[in-house]
């Protein structure tokens, strides 16, 4: 029996050094400031035992543990999909935003990477970047590139609960509009915003295209517009993302280096 053990505690480091990365290093017990996922990817979703890279067309699971790839769906065969983008894991199920010019869908699977059903999202002409999930209420994120990024916003879903089992019938439409503090704006320039989240302290987490840093707002009571509360440099552009049943914010680095980041939260 310890025999068998130590082959295939063997076997993992193998895995491990084939990968590129030394021991088991996206366990959040073990992560640190700085870590690295191998190959480059648009997008990471993640709970507490798998990731899931997002690329253009494909999704692909991983064991958070021994970072061994589990299961890769593509979605070529789709005509709807044309560009995935940055996803949640909410519950038993992965939300997966679908933007291309025409319009934007959000893609539902299942942990297990079956695809469930799409959602129909209407009301903005922009891309839908990212959605989150915050004290039952769905929100998205429309993007604007170039000279028409100051008409990116934030905004809150009416999102009717469904059955998984329903098909290509789901649709949500915008039941309000935020506006992001003019700072922000003048700090996109032509980029865009990459993700945002909500923190346990009901603050908005946003990170952009072109800034190393993330902006932190809060909701002015009956207003449509975020007001700035504070800036923390995450030291890495990228897509945010927060593990919600850890409390833990990290900023993921498409680039080359497919850096993840652990981002110091001031409460």
């Amino acid at each position: 029996m310890l025999l068998l053990l130590l082959i295939i505690a063997f076997l993992l480091y193998l895995i491990c050094k084939d990968r590129g990365i030394e021991g088991f290093i996206l366990n959040d017990s073990e992560l640190d400031e700085c870590e690295t996922i191998p190959g480059t990817h648009k997008s990471i979703a993640m709970n507490d035992e798998y990731y899931y890279e997002i690329n253009d067309m494909k999704i692909t699971k991983y064991s958070k543990m021994t970072n061994m790839l589990l299961k890769s769906v593509n979605m070529y065969g789709e005509p709807r999909v044309k560009h995935l983008n940055s996803g949640i894991v909410i519950g038993k199920y992965i939300y997966v935003c679908n933007n291309p010019d025409e319009y934007n869908t959000i893609e539902v699977f299942d942990l297990d990477m079956n695809h469930k059903y799409f959602i129909d999202v209407v009301g903005n002409t922009g891309s839908l970047q990212a959605i989150e999930y915050y004290q039952g209420r769905w929100w998205g994120c429309f993007v604007h590139d170039g000279k028409d990024a100051k008409n990116t916003i934030l905004v809150e879903f009416y999102a009717p609960r469904v059955d998984a089992t329903e098909s290509n019938k789901v649709k949500w439409t915008i039941r309000n509009r935020y506006f992001f503090p003019k700072c922000v704006y003048d700090k996109l320039g032509s980029g865009s915003i990459n993700g945002f989240v909500f923190g346990p302290n009901g603050l908005l987490y946003a990170s952009m295209n072109n800034s190393d840093d993330i902006y932190v707002m809060r909701f002015y009571w009956n207003t449509a517009s975020l007001a700035m509360d504070h800036v923390i440099n995450a030291g890495s552009s990228g897509n945010i993302i927060w593990n919600k049943s850890r409390d833990k914010c990290y900023v993921y680095n498409k680039n080359a280096s497919s850096k993840i980041t652990n981002v110091p939260i001031v409460q």
